[in-house]
């Protein structure tokens, strides 16, 4: 029979949780403070930010000149990504954060535009706008995710881009990971979208993290996710 279990990641950044889940499969539970602990109830920082939940918060900024705003974006084709932040309006709102949970960092996710949603490229379009503007943003969490196929579909299809060193999934089909997600909860489940960042705790090539979970019967993923949209 395959097994699984998961941890999330000690990334000092990210929450962190630790949960089994059993070769009987029982779900197990054993939550740890976030290392970057914010409070569960709303609340608003001398500066404007909003803190909404752990993992979301809210900037507000001026886009004075209709750009980025220093903004670096990533490749995904889903989400709209933070790759890296330039000097710009944003770079200057890190600077006057004290809490470093209301800073904007790499593989953080734009979710809202002054109160829109939207696809990728809406969301960057409005963003781009000139003017006074409210972002919700989103930390991502790594969660690592120990799988035994033993013969067993793993039951993801995974995509890459040339040079990176991560694999995005793109459909979950039947397989354990199907299993897996019937036992966790929604906010730890592995979704489409997703984005695996190492392979047996390595950061590896996309195309090796394809070819190794097709070939390999036991390995461990890292994989960055974000709240259900």
């Amino acid at each position: 029979m395959p097994w699984f279990d998961w941890k999330c990641c000690g990334d000092e950044s990210l929450q962190q949780d630790v949960s089994t889940i059993s070769k009987a499969g029982t779900l197990q539970n054993d939550a740890m403070e976030p290392a970057s602990a914010a409070p569960e109830a709303f609340s608003t920082n001398s500066n404007g930010a909003s803190q909404t939940q752990n993992d979301r918060f809210e900037v507000e900024v001026n886009n004075a000149k209709g750009d980025e705003m220093g903004l670096v974006f990533h490749h995904s084709d889903k989400y709209l990504l933070v790759a890296s932040v330039d000097a710009g309006p944003i770079q200057e709102w890190n600077g006057r954060q004290e809490n470093d949970a209301m800073r904007i960092r790499a593989m953080d996710r734009v979710a809202m535009v002054s109160g829109l949603t939207g696809s990728k490229a809406e969301l960057k379009d409005m963003l781009m706008q000139k003017g006074d503007m409210k972002l919700l943003m989103e930390h991502s969490r790594l969660l690592g995710v120990m799988l035994a196929k033993d013969g067993d579909a793993l039951g993801i299809k995974l995509s890459t881009w040339p040079g990176a060193a991560d694999a995005m999934i793109t459909a979950i089909t039947s397989g354990i990971i199907t299993e897996f997600n019937k036992r966790a909860p929604l906010e730890k489940q592995i979704k489409v979208h997703d984005i695996i960042v190492k392979f047996n705790d390595r950061i590896t090539p996309g195309e090796e993290i394809i070819e190794m979970c097709e070939q390999l019967q036991k390995f461990k993923l890292t994989v960055r996710t974000y709240a259900a949209s």
